[in-house]
Order: C-alpha cells, then structure tokens, then sequence
C-alpha cells in the first residue's frame, strides 16, 4: 500500500529490474496480447522460453515490492503470459496462480481459476512446494473474512483497510475505482449491524442517482448473506425523513442513504429524536466541489460535532492525501493505494495511416502497432469515427463510449447502432415497450437498444437510466455498448472491458483534469470478469486545449476544501457579499459565495464565539486582519438584523439570512389569500404557484422573468397533479411546434427532464421549503388559522396524494408509485397502510404492472 516509506531488498530489486535493458521484453508481451484482440487467428510470439523464465522470475520480486508501480507490473506479467502461453506451457497455470495468490488479488485469481477461491486453493496446494504452500495458507488466512457462514477472500488493500474498520477507528482511504471501496463498505456495514444491537448508520452520496444504486447494492448484499431485520431507506426530501420517523416498525436496526442536502435536511429537525452512530462519506473528495462542497464540509462538521461519539468513514478515489479529513476526526487512521485488482492498458490509437496506429502508456508512451488496415476506412466526423472503433474492437465485449454532452452522446449511439446488426431480447423488448408508453414513441433510445446500443446521461428519467444500468451490466442481456457523459465520473459503478474517448472534457467545453480522465480510466476493467480493460484514446495529438492527455500510468489528485479555497482565493469577493447581499455575481459564484456565507453565519448564530477568526486559525489560513475584522464585522451586523428564530434559519443553510428576512418582511405586505398556497385539487393551484415563484424569483433569485415563471409554475402544477411524465413531454413537444422551434422528441426530452430535475424538484423546492417554513412563523406570529400544504415535498416527489407520497417514500419510482396508486383506488393511505396493502393484494395485481414497474417494487420490497 503506498504511503510505506520502508525501503526492501525487493524494492531494490525491482528497481534495477525496471530500469534493465532486458525489461523491455515486457513491451513486447503487452505488444502480442494487443495484437491477438486485433488478429485473434495470429499465432507468431517472438518471445522465448528465456524471456519467458525471466518475465516470471522479476514477476516474483515485483509482486513483493512496496511499490503499487511495481506489483501492477507483476500482476500485468502474471495474467499476460498465462492468456498467450497456458497452452503452450502446462506449468503456466500454476505460476500464474501463485503470483496473483503472493499479490493478494484473489479476484483475479478465482477468474484464471474460473471456479470459487476455496476449491481453487485445494487445486493450488496439491501443484506447489512446501514454502510456496505455506505462503499460500497464510495469505488466504489474513485475507478470509465470514459473513453469515460465507467466506469472502479480500485484496491485500481491502483486508488492511477493514481490520482498521473492524477495530474502531475513523477511517480514510483513497483507491481506484475498480479496488473494491463499495464492496467493502458494505462488509464493514454488516460486520457493525451484527455486532450492535441498535445501530443508525448514514451513507452520504454526492447525487441522487448513486442513492438507488448503494441501496440496491446493500439489498443485494443482505439478502446474498442472509441479513436480516436492517431498514434501508433512500429518502429524497426531508418530508420523507419525518415520516420515517412517525411509521411504527419493529426495525431497530436502520442505513439511511443520503445526499448532503438531505442529511442537512436532517442535522436541522431538532423535532425528530434520531442519533447517528456511523457516518460512511463516499466520493469524500466532493468536499472541494464548489458550494455543495461547502456544504458537504459543513455537515460532516455539524455531525461531528452533534455526536461526538460517531465514527466517521471516508472514501475518496485516487487522492495524494487521504488524512486531509483529520480535520474533522483527528485521531483519523488513513490509507491510500493506487493498485487494483484490475489492470488498465492506456492505449493511444491513431486513425490516419501516416501515424503509428496504437501505442501504449507506461513510463512513456511505446509505440505497439505501426499501422492496421482497419486505418483505410475510418471516418473522418470525430463521433462517427469512435462509434467505427468502438465496432471493430469491441465486438463482443462490454463497451463505454465518452460523450462531451447529452446530445453528443445520443449520436454515438446512433452511429453506432447503423453499424450493428438487430438484437433480439425478450427484456429489452419489454423495456422499449415502456419506453414507447411512458415517455415518447420516437425516442432514439428505443431504436438504439434494438442494436443493443444505450445511452446514459444525466438528464434522463430517473426509471431509463437505471434499467440501462441493470441492463448494460447483467452479461446475459445483448447490450454491449453504452454511450455515457461525465455522470459516469460521479461514482456511478458501471465498468465495461473497453472504455473509447475522444478529445474529451467533463461537460461541455469545461477543462478534463488528471483526476476525471483516471477516473474514467478506472470503469475499464470488470472485476471478476477481465484481467484487464482498455481505454482507447482515439487521435489525441488533435484533441484540444480542455481535453486532458495522460502523461503517465496514474496521476492523484489532492483534495481541497471549498470552505478554504474561498477563504484564501475568494476573500474580497465574500466580504462585499457580506456586505451586499444584492451584488451581482455569475451564478455559480453567487451560489458559493451565499453557501459560504451561511456557513460562517449559522457558526456564529449557534456559537458567538465561532468566528472567522476562530476559523482561520484553526485551519492554519492567513489572512490580513483588517479583512478578518471587516468580514466578522459584517456577520455581526446581520446577525444582529436578524428578526428569524435560529431554528428557521437552520433549517435552510444555503439560503442567506437577510433575504430569508426579506421574505418575512414580505409576507406582512400581502394578504394570506395571496402568500398561502392552496391545495392542488384547487381551480387556483396554478395561480397560487405563480404568486409563490413570483417572490421566490424577486426575493431569492433577482429575476422578473414573468413568462418564465408562468412556464415553471405551469410544469410544476401538472407534475405535482401525477401527470404522467410522457405527458409533460408530449406537450414540450406540441409547445416546440406550435412556436416553430421543435428539432426532436430527444431534445424535448432532455428539456423537460432538465427543467424537472435541475430547476422545479431541485432549486425550486429548495426555496418553496424555505418559503413555508418562514411563513409557518410568520402565521404563528400574526395567530391566524391557516394549514400549510408541504409544496417542496410535493413538487420535489412530482406527487399530492398521500398514498403516492407513501409509496415513493418507501422507495418506489414516481412512476410506479402512480401506478399503483390507480390499481389501490385510494388517496389517504400512510407508509404503514401501503405496506399492509402490498403485501395482500401485490401479487394478485403485479401484471397490471409494466415489467419496469415489477422490477422496481421487486428492488425495494424483496428483501
């Protein structure tokens, strides 16, 4: 594991191994196995028994080095020679066997053996000596964890990293992608609940969409190892975390799966008695990710602080510095490793024929291959040439395409698909049928699975990006190519065998970094499944300035802390913020600058001697003084002007304290009838969100866009009233031709899915929450008798009725929800009513279900 500063005699052999002239028959192994994908009929090896006998002998000090370098080039020899010369060399098998067993990758070791690990050891001690034979038992001693009567045979990493777990440490670790962090959480999950007899454990994402596949990921492991009595809950709104509250269970036992929004949700419901014993934070580096980032480092602060007795678990992907995080625990143990079970080849790959055609990444880049007929007929558009790529060298195989864009990636599935062939699957018929009749009959992703081609990108709906998921990684099922956008790069676990870029950014035209591009290296390669995986970098001398090239096998990253990062770059621009609250600022600035804020404002609301300056020191920044001053001046002077209670301001963290004011001034100028929402079964719904948007735009948002806002409000009142999803989107469609603007059903998809999920169900409730909380005060204040609706709660779940309300708060897709709550034929049921309801009547009604639909309550409910 890196970090050992211990220098062996096998370091140093593996350094003058590295560095010796004969070393380079290394390239030429690589070379012959990249060569066969070519030409699977060649038959030439122009490497000896020689090179051969020293190949596996440097193999053997390599796997003993201290180096993650040099026990991925063990491992690289190791699975090389066993695929081009098992047939030729009987003892190869073994050798083989035995190196990856002295690595402690018993992933690969059970796919050469093709059988489970425990038969594979019997096989392994009959063919090797006596020390070969005792390194073997005690490897397999130290790497063997049992679940519930299963024994689990861990990496050397995941065996190093879950003994610190096991003994109670706050704990930080940073891996690869393909290393296994995910599996490994979750075994220290099930070591806790067994261990506890009432255990709350909270697993904070950085989005939505990674909510539904931890949870399913967690289902799959409890019902694999038989674990029962544990409630899994993926709530999204803070309605749903009241609820969960309220709903009788004889579950003592619960994981609560999160966004940071959601658990700041929670960290404010001083009404709902709830502890937290584990905080697990996954893709922690996040913490460097703009205002959320902000965010995220103020609720592991907060938790930290509230239950000083909660261990706290970080898991971040290729990062220098994994002890960053003893800032909040500073007893922290912490780990980090570049190695992985899983091998990648950086491959560079030349269209033109002048150029050398492929080339691989080691220390520098080798030249492989000079030239391939496959050259004379490439295309020359850049998307047209990955999908004739992506043709030719994964066939057969499971393959990533990278998009820069969501439209850029439904044409690489559509060049693509003109290449292939038609497929035939009784499920993915099912899921095209779904598609037809739930979001539009001329979607692209309909003719494209028909090829077994999908795309994935983040303005989908919810329901198709996670069947693609299911379907691109179940083996059985023909869809071998998705084409992806940088929502792959959010911790989504969807590995191919072959991942192809092309001049690639994170977005469109936003700068790809060394930690995206290895990243996105890391999903080539399928544990249990490759040896290996292949990037292809397609004609990189042309990519352009924003396009990162690698330059080396493995690059980390640092992680940073935005919280500092505004501090020490942004400091001017905070304090006239502070001091201005109306000074204008591009968006995403005036987001980080308003959450940075609130931070330093609720530290000080809650402790008055909280100060920046207490801040500043204890994170050993340096700044003047006199800014220092001006800035605690300014917090000072606000906190003073605050009329608000605490627990409202609280309540809303991202939201600046004076314009939370402002709406409270504002609510005394206009009469209830007019700042009160009404109930969306009311003829004034539509009307009565155009009021409430009308002040959330003046107040929190500085805009008077008038028609945008009757647009939005219109889109929020059918969605909140369970209008169906291919509704919204058939009337996109009709708006976009009567304004003579429609160019395709793809892009009025992604308009309304976008408008949906980046605008009305995330910024839009987040100040409609904001809204009724501080008009919950101000009615209390004026004592009149007015019931509130919870319109965050209803525009962000696209739902009114309390029985779909229960149903997506148990875990259901809006659209099964509403399903489902047609087929019960009632509107007032709660959480627990649901349940009972399911559980007589489900089978006997399942068919009227789409397949999609089925498999969802499946996802939630068979446990």
């Amino acid at each position: 594991m890196e970090g050992n500063n211990k220098i062996s005699i096998y370091d140093e052999l593996a350094v003058s191994i590295v560095v010796s002239e004969r070393f380079k028959i290394y390239l030429s192994l690589i070379r012959n196995e990249l060569l066969n994908t070519f030409e699977p009929a060649r038959q030439q090896n122009d490497i000896t028994r020689e090179d051969l006998k020293f190949l596996l002998e440097s193999a053997s000090i390599l796997a003993c080095a201290t180096s993650d370098a040099h026990k991925q080039l063990a491992y690289a020899i190791a699975v090389n020679v066993y695929n081009q010369f098992k047939s030729e060399y009987e003892d190869i098998d073994r050798i083989a066997s035995f190196l990856l067993l002295r690595l402690g990758n018993f992933p690969g070791f059970q796919l050469l053996k093709n059988r489970a690990v425990e038969r594979a050891l019997e096989k392994e001690m009959a063919d090797i000596n006596i020390n070969q034979q005792y390194e073997v038992i005690s490897k397999s001693i130290d790497n063997k964890v049992s679940v519930n009567g299963t024994d689990l045979y861990l990496t050397d990493f995941q065996r190093d990293a879950y003994h610190s777990l096991s003994i109670g440490q706050d704990y930080s670790f940073s891996a690869p992608t393909s290393a296994g962090k995910s599996f490994l959480m979750i075994l220290f999950i099930i070591e806790q609940l067994q261990q506890s007899t009432e255990l709350n454990i909270v697993y904070v994402v950085p989005t939505k969409a990674l909510i539904n596949q931890v949870k399913n990921d967690i289902r799959s492991a409890f019902n694999r190892y038989d674990i029962q009595g544990v409630g899994v809950h993926s709530s999204t709104t803070s309605f749903e975390l009241t609820e969960l509250q309220s709903t009788p269970t004889d579950k003592i036992k619960h994981i609560y799966i999160l966004t940071q929004e959601r658990l700041s949700h929670l960290l404010s419901r001083r009404d709902i008695p709830f502890v937290i014993n584990i905080l697990i934070v996954d893709e922690a580096q996040k913490v460097g990710d703009g205002y959320r980032g902000v965010l995220l480092e103020r609720v592991i602060t907060q938790t930290a602080r509230t239950y000083p007795k909660a261990r706290i678990v970080f898991s971040s992907p290729l990062a220098s510095n994994p002890e960053f995080f003893k800032k909040f625990k500073p007893e922290l143990q912490e780990s980090r490793t570049n190695n992985s079970p899983v091998h990648q080849n950086v491959l560079f790959l030349n269209s033109k024929k002048k150029d050398t055609f492929l080339s691989v990444l080691h220390d520098k880049v080798e030249a492989l291959i000079e030239d391939n007929d496959l050259q004379k007929g490439c295309p020359i558009a850049k998307r047209a040439k990955m999908a004739y790529w992506a043709f030719h060298l994964g066939k057969g195989q499971s393959n990533i395409l990278y998009g820069n864009g969501a439209s850029e990636t439904e044409e690489l599935a559509k060049h693509l698909s003109d290449l292939l062939p038609d497929v035939q699957d009784e499920r993915i018929e099912e899921f095209v049928n779904f598609i037809r009749d739930n979001i539009h009959g001329e979607y692209t992703l309909i003719s494209c699975l028909r090829k077994g081609v999908a795309f994935h990108y983040s303005t989908m709906p919810r329901e198709l990006k996670e069947k693609i998921e299911l379907l691109f990684s179940d083996e059985t099922v023909p869809v071998n190519y998705l084409c992806c956008t940088s929502t792959l790069l959010e911790g989504m676990n969807l590995p191919a065998k072959n991942v192809f870029i092309i001049d690639p950014t994170k977005g469109q035209g936003n700068h790809m970094g060394k930690f995206d591009f290895w990243n996105l290296a890391g999903r080539a390669g399928r544990l249990l499944k490759d040896f290996y995986g292949n990037i292809y970098c397609i004609d990189p001398d042309s990519w352009n300035d924003e396009s990162y090239i690698p330059e080396r096998s493995i690059e980390n990253y640092t992680i940073e802390s935005s919280t500092d990062n505004v501090l020490v770059d942004r400091a001017v621009d905070l304090t006239s913020y502070l001091q201005d609250v109306d000074q204008t600022f591009p968006g995403k600035d005036k987001e980080l600058l308003e959450q940075t804020s609130s931070t330093f404002l609720i530290n000080s609301l809650n402790d008055p001697a909280d100060t920046i300056g207490k801040y500043l020191n204890d994170h050993k920044i340096t700044m003047e003084s006199q800014q220092v001053t001006t800035i605690e001046t300014a917090i000072t002077g606000i906190i003073n002007e605050n009329v608000l209670p605490d627990y409202v301001i609280r309540k809303n963290p991202g939201i600046d304290m004076r314009l939370q004011n402002r709406l409270f001034a504002y609510f005394s100028t206009v009469p209830t009838s007019v700042s009160v929402p009404v109930y969306p079964a009311a003829f004034e719904f539509y009307n009565s969100i155009v009021s409430v948007y009308d002040a959330i735009n003046t107040i929190f948002l500085a805009s008077a866009d008038t028609r945008m806002i009757r647009r939005y409000a219109f889109v929020s009142s059918v969605w909140i009233k369970e209008n169906p999803l291919g509704y919204l989107i058939q009337e996109q469609v009709k708006y976009e031709q009567k304004e003579n603007k429609f160019s395709s059903v793809n892009k009025c998809v992604r308009t309304v899915v976008d408008l949906i999920d980046g605008i009305l169900t995330y910024k839009y409730a987040k100040y409609t929450k904001c809204y009724n909380d501080i008009l919950e005060h101000y009615i209390q204040t004026i004592k009149a008798d007015v019931k509130l609706i919870n319109l965050s709660a209803y525009l962000e779940l696209g739902a009114c009725n309390p029985t779909t309300i229960s149903l997506i708060s148990l875990g259901l897709s809006r659209t099964t929800a509403i399903r489902l709550r047609i087929l019960i034929g009632r509107n007032d049921l709660d959480r627990t009513a649901c349940v009972n309801w399911l559980s007589q009547n489900y089978t006997r009604y399942k068919n009227r279900l789409p397949v999609v639909c089925q498999d969802d309550y499946d996802n939630n409910f068979n446990e």
